[in-house]
């Protein structure tokens, strides 16, 4: 995992709805709606607030999770931030 900077894709911006284990947001930009679980809306509010390097969002998941979690932050960072570039909600910023 390289130290690429992340940010929210497009200016629009992004409605929140939290079901308290699951939480939904419509991203005004796309006109799309995901479900998303906690760890991964934690990110993307991380992400809302300002653009983020991989480093910071794993360190944030280590904060997030157990202290023996089934998969390393670092592993869940890739994944969560795979989807939900695959999803368009997010984009890397080009250096």
């Amino acid at each position: 995992m390289s130290d690429r900077r992340w940010q929210v894709c497009g200016r629009a911006g992004l409605a929140w709805v939290d079901w308290g284990g699951e939480v939904a947001i419509y991203h005004r930009g796309s006109g799309d709606t995901h479900l998303l679980d906690p760890l991964a809306a934690e990110l993307l509010r991380a992400l809302e607030s300002g653009p983020r390097s991989d480093a910071d969002l794993v360190s944030l998941l280590s904060e997030l999770v157990s202290p023996e979690p089934e998969r390393p932050p670092q592993a869940l960072a890739e994944t969560i931030l795979g989807e939900l570039k695959r999803l368009n909600i997010i984009e890397l910023i080009e250096s």
